[in-house]
């Protein structure tokens, strides 16, 4: 009961954040996760500006003119969601986190409980700062300060385990393995320090291109609190085998193991957890660990236009007052990241289920039905103290400003190429090696179009498209699809949603 609660609590805490349900694109910032794939092209190479910390004291991408201002920006809770396609209601909800007790829990409530738990329905990447704060001085550096929570939930057991065992599939049909498990649930505080520096090769003095004018480094350190954690053993396996049948009765082996481990505070205040700012000693606490990340951004091509105005005094006056203004657009740009070198020690009340399974069923006693599955319902224990691993990714990409190479385009038109590469199964992760492709086009200031396309990841294929409208330059609302390709399919149609209200100073 008690692990049924952690579970509930972490699912619902990402969905009441979001009104509806998306599709997983992970990423550590707010603006990301919430942009999906669909914004691979907005960044110094890299999926969006504000994850490559390596771009944070470049000018921006789509700036003009001479970089002398210093530049203050504050987000106010910037929210970046990512979810599967969850329409589950309140009660369905209820119904796959309640307790699953022998005595009450029948066979048609587990073939609906099969139904329920398609691959990424009960799927989620929150990310919500309380504040974020960035300070560029042009020829000094930068420096960015979050302060917020990142919620990832995953609730994926292996489709064929799903489609036999939890469904009305036949187990008896051949042998099998059931393995690939992907469940686990994290919430974490973070309060991160990013500090960034630019080394500009070349000072921009005439009209032309500029090859590799400037490079960008950057790195963060960030204090970690964990709030809650569940997670399934990744080991863990179901296996038949057929055995010779007695007379007409089919026999089948089955042997396994799974474990399943939860931390969880002693006691709980949600409203404590997310908005008190203190790390350490606290009840909403169970867990305290470090965090990092490194990037570096490059222009590798920046084009630079001179625009120059004469303009001749008066007859009494005959002097030649000539006016220059310098117009910098970044052509191509590279950046390469390394996101979430971390981990967190739980020291809290740890607790594990866990047990190993030999049997042999029969179709004569109806197979592995509940009652059966029931029987291997492993003992609750106290465990000590352990370790998880932040999602560890490596991304590295480019983008092409197309409008810098045809003017003649209305407004800004952008491309782009990223590959990541997970270096850890921590839970977020993507789970396998991705390419995607992206480009965004903003016709006026207060709209920007945007599509994608991804091979590989968690989904092996998905097209997106998307918008994002800002009214104000303090306030940008995007949405997007996270695989168009399922569109007419209304139970699994996904979206990726981003807010951010911010204010910018330039002094």
């Amino acid at each position: 009961m008690h692990t049924r609660s952690v579970q509930s609590m972490l699912l619902l805490a990402a969905l009441a954040m979001a009104a509806i349900p998306l599709a997983a694109q992970e990423r550590a910032d707010p603006i990301a996760i919430g942009s999906g794939r669909t914004t691979v092209a907005s960044a110094r190479g890299v999926s969006a500006l504000y994850t490559n910390i390596g771009g944070l004291a470049l000018p921006p991408l789509l700036g003009s003119g001479i970089d002398d201002g210093v530049e203050l920006g504050i987000a106010f809770v910037p929210v970046g969601i990512s979810a599967g396609s969850t329409y589950l209601n309140s009660s369905e909800l209820e119904f796959v986190f309640d307790d699953k007790a022998c005595d009450v829990f029948s066979d048609a409530d587990r073939l609906r409980l099969g139904g329920l738990l398609e691959r990424d329905r009960l799927a989620a990447d929150v990310a919500a700062d309380i504040a974020a704060l960035t300070l560029r001085v042009p020829g000094i550096g930068a420096l960015g300060l979050q302060y917020g929570h990142r919620i990832r939930v995953r609730m994926n057991f292996p489709e064929e385990f799903r489609q036999d065992v939890l469904g009305q599939g036949d187990v008896f049909e051949g042998d099998k393995r059931y393995d690939g498990t992907d469940i686990g649930g994290e919430w974490v505080k973070r309060l991160a320090l990013t500090l960034a520096t630019a080394w500009n090769r070349v000072d921009v003095t005439d009209s032309g291109d500029v090859w590799l004018p400037v490079v960008g480094f950057g790195a963060s350190i960030a204090t970690l609190e964990g709030i809650v954690h569940f997670d399934v053993d990744p080991a863990s396996f179901v296996e038949t085998l057929r055995l010779p049948p007695a007379g007409r009765t089919r026999r089948l082996g089955v042997n396994g193991y799974y474990a399943f481990r939860s931390s969880v505070p002693a006691s709980f205040e949600p409203s404590q957890a997310i908005l008190r700012p203190g790390f350490g000693a606290s009840d909403s606490s169970r867990a305290l660990g470090w965090g990092g990340s490194f990037g570096l951004s490059a222009v590798v091509l920046r084009r630079v236009r001179m625009d120059e105005e004469l303009s001749i005094g008066s007859p009494l006056d005959p002097e030649h007052l000539r006016r220059q203004r310098v117009t910098t657009r970044d052509a191509i740009t590279f950046g390469v990241t390394v996101d979430e070198i971390g981990s967190l020690d739980w020291e809290g009340l740890n607790l594990q289920r866990a047990r190993t399974i030999d049997t042999v069923v029969t179709d004569r006693g109806g197979g592995l039905t509940y009652e059966v599955l029931c029987g291997y319902r492993g003992e609750l224990d106290t465990v000590g103290s352990f370790t998880t691993s932040l999602p560890s990714q490596l991304r590295f990409g480019g983008a092409v400003d197309i409008t810098a190479f045809v003017p003649a385009i209305r407004g800004d038109l952008l491309a782009g190429v990223e590959a990541a590469f997970d270096l850890n199964d921590a839970i977020g992760g993507e789970g396998a090696a991705r390419v995607s492709v992206g480009g965004q086009w903003t016709p006026w200031r207060l709209l920007t179009l945007m599509s994608g396309v991804q091979v590989g990841g968690r989904q092996g294929f998905a097209w997106s498209l998307g918008a994002r409208f800002q009214p104000f330059p303090w306030l940008s609302l995007a949405a997007a699809t996270s695989d168009w390709t399922s569109a007419l399919d209304a139970g699994s149609l996904a979206y990726d949603v981003t807010f951010r209200a911010a204010t910018h100073f330039r002094f």
